[in-house]
């Protein structure tokens, strides 16, 4: 049996990347990707159920675990401990099953360094100026610390050439076809790329949008 692809999605906050994720995964529909829980040290809130929202460690038992080698990644946000277990990744690529991980910049690198084929794709915001918007939006839950994260957010930005694809999250109709079209290049749905997703995936390589991602670190 093939081992299954793993996809490693990143990118600022206020980017729109979970909106980006529910609407790539409905179109390819249930069981096409697997997300594997995340374990944190954070605060269970209202409606969290261990397991399922994350896995809920002590700070402890997490640091015990990321020194046994436990973690394919993890990282530091917020004074909290965010990392994705080894051990799910490795039994469903295994059984063939393609998983997809949401992480942060510093987290690819690590998964790239223990998975070299994994897939890197970085969602980018289509300037600076409209990512501080998004944050600034109502409902959003960052602006205590609005600073903090677009600086945060242009740091990933400059290290978005490391990934493998770049999709500039503008129109969000577009952004999802081009999502999808890498997913799909990449073994996420079984009848594989049409020669229009073809084209549409080559055009993300981060070679290809490297002028888009150097405006946005000249726009900080």
């Amino acid at each position: 049996m093939a081992i299954g692809s793993l996809f490693v999605v990143s990118g600022p906050s206020g980017v729109g990347k979970d909106t980006l994720l529910q609407r790539v995964l409905s179109r390819l529909g249930q069981g096409a990707l697997v997300r594997v829980t995340t374990a944190t040290t954070r605060p269970k809130r209202p409606g969290d159920l261990d397991g399922v929202a994350y896995h809920f460690l002590s700070r402890d038992e997490f640091e015990r675990r990321a020194a046994a080698g436990w973690f394919l990644e993890w990282a530091r946000f917020g004074g909290e401990l965010y990392g994705t277990p080894t051990g799910a990744v490795a039994e469903a690529r295994a059984a063939g099953r393609h998983v997809l991980i949401q992480i942060d910049v510093q987290g690819a690198d690590q998964v790239r360094a223990l998975a070299p084929d994994a897939v890197l794709i970085f969602i980018a915001p289509p300037t600076m100026v409209a990512m501080r918007d998004r944050l600034l939006a109502p409902g959003a839950d960052a602006r205590n610390d609005l600073e903090q994260r677009l600086q945060r957010g242009a740091e990933e930005v400059a290290g978005a050439g490391r990934f493998d694809f770049v999709v500039i999250n503008d129109v969000l109709e577009e952004a999802t076809d081009e999502l999808e079209a890498v997913l799909v290049l990449h073994g996420a749905a079984p009848a594989g790329p049409t020669p229009a997703q073809r084209r549409l995936a080559e055009r993300c390589t981060a070679a290809a949008r490297r002028q888009h991602l150097d405006a946005l670190l000249a726009d900080r």
